[in-house]
């Protein structure tokens, strides 16, 4: 059991895998835009990440005002009484006069209707108007008139040009533009502006109708209208003729199809319609046929081509939060007559939360659409739902191109009202409806009774749909359920993409007619696998990509067994496709469920309990607002209680076999993978094994058991068995002539889209721990759909280690020893002895601890936790019981101020194994190493009760008192508070000029006070047992007595000891003459600090020159006039000889000069055989 605990703290503490799914051979995490794909010839997967309003970088607006209010303002009627279309208009009007603004409608609902003479109820004309209710269900916006052909309830017009139009100068493009690029070239650039607004468009022509393959236009190329893009110029490169746009090109542009560039900065920009319903009142006629909208006389006519809202030339505009409803005199459960919402010529509009549902026309000739995007370019319609109709989100026309449908669905396709609340309409689906409507993207999008389609359609007048698509992307399509059994169908011209789809409905489908037009077969991955595709939206990790917005990988949950006492918060954050975090990102990390509180730093969370814990992490790019610059992802941690533990075992043996007589006796064991297939008799199949020693599960009840295998290749389409084998067999000896026998069945599969299979084994392996010991498998295929495919799974051999097999368990100790049993198991205890706090050996550690830490309760034992020291910090090591029940638990806390600063938990103190088994230490966090932690007491829990141990750390700043004690100075503190006390002394009360003195840990120190009757300063400072300097005391300062040693003076050449004093005055006799010189020597263990010559009469100019027989070497030369000369303090063992000279420098007679030596230093004030020679003057 000791092994096992080890492999477990060890392994468990390893970071977790990231949850990652399989990634498109088109798109995966080195994918970049690439300018050097060609249209007509790769497979370009285009950045999609421009759509919506402002390209994305920023949220749609909340105008806040000016308002106008239409009832309060204008008189309009919210009781559905009067119509209202007057009144709501002129509010409109002033608003646009007013440069923009709220025309706010309050709850209520507001009849209007088309004026004689005019297509629309109500229009907007002019930028940053906003129509605004009361929100969907509150406010309602009733057309009450069913003579509605080719009308709108709401318009919203921008001016002329419109995109098609002719008008203006032409800007000739000087190349052709063959790539997904943003530059285009011209022949003068002159004329453009960065800011401008310009469309860039072309011409069909004859030579592009041949080269799409498609005669059917022939002849009608002027009415195809041609590829139209508008963009922004973002830069004007006058040295190379070129604009930069700000979103790249979507098909290929020619010089001979007259490709060229129109400035247009007209258009509606900041316009919308928000926060209302909006219906329209049923047709009371019966004529409903597909092509009744062409006879006057039928109601289909009446209600041809009408929408509920039009938007037109609009940029950087929204339609969001609006829904369609039923009136209450509509019969027929109609909400409108024919369409909801069209886009015409508009780029950079967002549709979002929108639901548009139940047109009464769902006939020929465009009438049954809910969202319909039109000659229009990087819209982006999200979050929205279509209902009930003929066709629920479309594009069309060559114009109509960067479009995006996000996380759209498409419900109960093919449906009108009519006159009877229901009726099959001829057309269905979700679709590219015609004209080459390219490079769109559908996005996570879910077809409920529906499906969703780019592909050849002979339709409709001419020119007919025909081409509908090329270069567009439906990316991991929902299928609920589907008319055709179909979640898509793709046959573009040139190449469409269908990556993932998953739901009930997977299938794809890429034939239809004339599929030598839409030649080669359109790209098809990851069939029924849209649940693991990485990323599961393209659209938003494009943008993510491009504006660097963070994306947090999921990650696995995560086992810790005791004593781990923190979790890592090291979740894998990406800033677009960087793992750096710029200066514009944050991350943080918030605790939403554990036991108990969490303590998180940088890195890592402390935990106080065992348990279960989530936190919550969160990335964040603060330069932008919108929804997708902040993200949030749980990450769920299982702290193992003592007597819990997990282990993951790889096999011992795994390979597989393979039959036929050819090699039934071939051997595959050291094969980095294992295979399966059963398909064409014996002679091709294979089956796989794997084998496990459970010797380290002995003893150990399993709560959960899972054996995981990971896929080396993504086919899934066959049945699979798991079963029990026999366990007489060895890797290097495992053939299909020689392979074991089946014991017991254990699971049919089939493998799975995550590329992850794990079963649940734990009965089966529990009772293999009872019995032998060991555990082997083996898989076999059972029925296959595709013929020739091999089922491939990881095996041991795996070169990467998170691939291999393995058996993952976890299990409770059932041989752990409850306190109360441990205590009563000792017979020296009184029966009051046998808390869990008591100590009644007095050794300083309660029983609770002993238990812990395998100590008896009988004895007196040493301190179970020893502080030290190595190249990585200070820890803390300690013996720790492998055998503790369900109910105990430890943890240590740290505080500054036991006394006023609340004990707490530290994120950087981590547990890791000691030195020997049995042992483990507690790395202790930089507070204690530096400050300010100063002290540490281990916490161990029984039940519900907590119990304290102490554990020395750090002495603090320590008092002590300096006292005179003659000629020394006796610092003095409490050799208890500290194992070690430096002592500093300084001249000034200054710290930082004052010199160590040395150290004590008997709580005194004597010194000699350097310069007698100079006032000194000291300073005390603890050190750790382990080196840690604390804080220096208080200053302190004192001035000691002047000390009077014992020296012998002498004449001529001659010494003797005489009783002299230190300090006492001898006369040096000076010669007259120029250059006299005196000599006075001293030997002693340290030389004078300081000669004092004084003179008799007045002052005279003497040169004093310091000779050292000892370092410092050389001469040290000073001038002194009546005061003091200082000479350095000799340092180092053994003896120190100088001699001091004094020469006159001034022709004088001859005189006496007393000469004084004072302030000696030597250690302990004392100056060692000092004697002192006296030279007569030469």
């Amino acid at each position: 059991m000791r092994l096992l605990f080890s492999i477990l703290f060890l392994g468990f503490v390893a970071l977790g895998t990231s949850v990652r799914g399989w990634e498109s051979s088109l798109y995966d995490d080195s994918w970049v835009p690439d300018p050097n794909l060609f249209f007509e010839s790769d497979k370009v997967v285009q950045d999609f990440s421009y759509a919506g309003y402002m390209r994305g970088e920023e949220p749609i607006p909340d105008i806040v005002g000016p308002v106008f209010d239409v009832v309060s303002g204008y008189g309009a009627d919210p009781t559905g009484t009067v119509d209202s279309t007057i009144e709501i208009q002129n509010a409109i009007n002033a608003a646009t006069s007013a440069g923009g603004g709220v025309v706010y409608l309050p709850a209520g609902t507001y009849l209007v209707e088309p004026l004689s003479g005019e297509s629309v109820a109500l229009k907007v004309s002019g930028s940053n108007v906003v129509l605004r209710g009361a929100g969907k269900g509150q406010t309602f916006l009733l057309n009450t008139s069913y003579q509605m052909r080719s009308k709108r309830v709401v318009e919203f017009a921008g001016p002329t040009p419109y995109w098609g139009w002719n008008s203006g100068t032409a800007y000739t493009i000087t190349e052709d533009l063959l790539t997904p690029g943003f530059r285009v070239p011209l022949a003068d650039v002159s004329a453009f502006s960065v800011g401008d607004w310009v469309v860039i468009r072309m011409d069909v022509t004859t030579d592009w109708v041949n080269e799409h393959n498609e005669p059917g236009w022939l002849g009608f190329e002027a009415s195809l209208g041609g590829l139209r893009y508008s963009r922004q110029v973002m830069e004007v490169d006058t040295v190379n003729n070129e604009l930069i746009l700000d979103a790249p090109l979507r098909y290929a542009l020619k010089m001979r199809d007259n490709a060229r560039v129109y400035i247009r900065n007209n258009a509606l920009e900041g316009v919308g319609i928000e926060d209302l319903s909006i219906g329209n009142v049923q047709h009371p006629g019966s004529n409903w046929g597909e092509s009744d909208y062409t006879d006057s006389g039928k109601s289909a006519y009446d209600t041809h081509a009408s929408y509920l809202i039009q938007m037109r030339n609009a940029r950087n505009s929204w339609i969001r939060r609006v829904d369609s409803f039923q009136a209450s005199g509509n019969t027929t459960t109609a909400h409108m007559l024919s369409n909801g919402i069209l886009l015409s010529e508009c780029r950079g509009v967002t549709i979002e939360e929108c639901h548009l549902q139940r047109p009464q026309y769902g006939g020929g000739g465009g009438n049954g659409y809910m969202y319909r995007l039109s000659h229009s370019n990087e819209c982006l319609v999200r979050d929205c739902i279509a209902e009930f109709n003929r066709h629920g989100f479309v594009f069309s026309h060559m114009g109509s191109s960067g479009n995006v449908y996000h996380n759209c669905r498409d419900k109960n396709t093919g449906k009108a009202t009519g006159s009877t609340s229901s009726y099959n309409t001829s057309g269905k689906a979700s679709d590219h409806h015609m004209q080459f409507s390219h490079s769109n993207l559908i996005d996570v999008c879910i077809a409920d009774n529906s499906w969703f389609t780019a592909h050849y359609r002979p339709y409709g007048t001419d020119p007919k749909h025909n081409l509908t698509s090329a270069h567009s992307v439906f990316w991991n399509t929902e299928g609920v359920s589907s008319p055709i059994g179909k979640v898509v169908h793709s046959q573009q011209a040139k190449y469409g993409y269908v990556i993932g789809t998953r739901g009930a409905v997977t299938a794809v489908e890429t034939g239809g007619t004339s599929t030598e037009k839409t030649a080669p077969v359109d790209h098809v991955e990851g069939v029924g696998a849209g649940d693991t595709l990485d990323p599961y939206s393209l659209y938003r990790d494009q943008l993510r990509r491009r504006l660097f917005l963070p994306r947090i990988e999921s990650g696995e949950e995560r086992y810790f067994a005791f004593p781990v006492n923190r979790v890592p918060l090291d979740a894998v954050v990406l800033f677009g496709d960087s793992t750096s975090v710029p200066a514009m990102g944050e991350i943080e990390w918030l605790q939403v469920e554990g036991p108990g509180a969490a303590r998180i730093g940088s890195g890592f969370a402390a935990v106080p309990l065992p348990g279960t814990y989530r936190f919550r992490c969160t990335a964040r790019n603060t330069s932008y607002t919108i929804p997708e610059a902040e993200t949030s992802e749980v990450f769920t941690f299982h702290v193992l209680a003592p007597d819990r533990k997990r282990e993951a075992l790889e096999p011992i043996a795994d390979g597989y076999v393979r039959g036929g007589a050819a090699n039934e006796n071939d051997n595959f064991g050291s094969a980095n993978s294992l295979w399966m297939k059963n398909d064409g008799g014996e002679a091709v199949e294979r089956e796989f094994y794997l084998k496990w020693d459970l010797s380290s599960w002995a003893g150990y009840t399993a709560e959960s058991i899972s054996l995981e295998l990971n896929a080396g290749s993504s086919e899934t389409d066959c049945d699979a068995e798991l079963f029990l084998a026999g366990d007489g067999w060895t890797e290097g000896s495992l053939t299909w002539a020689s392979k074991p026998s089946l014991v017991q069945s254990l699971e049919f599969w089939s493998p799975s889209p995550s590329m992850k299979q794990v079963f649940e084994v734990t009965s089966v392996v529990s009772s293999e721990v009872g019995g032998d010991g060991f555990f082997s498998v083996g898989s076999r295929v059972l029925s296959q759909v595709s013929s020739g495919t091999i089922y491939r799974y990881h095996s041991r051999e795996a070169s990467d280690s998170s691939l291999r097999p393995v058996l993952s368990g976890q299990f409770q100790n059932g041989g752990a020893v409850p306190f109360s049993t441990w205590v009563d198991s000792f017979s020296g205890l009184a029966a009051n002895e046998k808390d869990p706090d008591s100590d009644p050996e007095s050794d300083g550690v309660f029983h609770l601890a002993e238990k812990f830490h395998l100590l008896s309760p009988e004895e007196v034992d040493g301190f179970p936790i020893v502080l030290d020291r190595d190249g990585e910090g200070l820890f803390v090591e300690f013996v720790l019981n492998e055998d503790l029940p369900v109910d105990t638990w430890m943890r240590t806390e740290f505080s500054s101020d036991p006394m006023t600063v609340p004990w707490a938990i530290d994120e950087e103190a981590r547990y890791e194994p000691g030195a020997q088994p049995g042992r483990f230490r507690l790395r202790l966090p930089s507070s204690v190493e530096s400050g300010p932690d100063t002290a540490m007491r281990m916490v161990y829990r029984l039940g519900s009760e907590e119990y304290f141990l102490p554990v020395p750390l750090r002495a603090g700043v320590v008092p002590f008192s300096v006292t005179r004690a003659g000629v020394d100075v006796e610092v003095s503190w409490d050799p208890n508070l500290a194992a070690t006390v430096q002592i500093f002394r300084g001249t000034t009360g200054e710290f930082g000029e004052a010199a160590l003195l040395g150290d004590s840990s008997s709580g005194k120190f004597v010194d000699d006070a350097g310069d007698p009757s100079v006032e000194q300063y000291y300073w005390v400072r603890a050190v750790s047992v382990v080196g840690i300097p604390e804080p220096v005391s208080a200053v302190q300062s004192v001035v000691a007595l002047r000390p009077r040693p014992d020296l012998s003076i002498g004449n001529s050449l001659s010494s003797m000891r005489g009783n002299n004093q230190y300090g006492g005055r001898q006369q040096l006799k000076v010669a007259s003459k120029r250059g006299a010189r005196a000599f006075l020597g001293i030997q002693s263990d340290r030389l004078p600090e300081a000669v004092r010559l004084r003179g008799t009469r007045g002052n005279r100019l003497l040169r004093v020159t310091y000779v050292s027989a000892s370092p410092p070497a050389g001469n040290i030369t000073g001038t002194v006039v009546r005061g003091t000369y200082r000479t350095p303090v000799l340092s180092g063992a053994g003896r120190a000889v100088g001699v001091i000279k004094v020469r006159r420098l001034k022709k004088e007679r001859s005189f006496r000069k007393k000469v004084r030596v004072s302030g000696a230093s030597a250690t302990n004030g004392a100056v060692a055989d000092g004697v002192i020679f006296f030279y007569k003057a030469k």
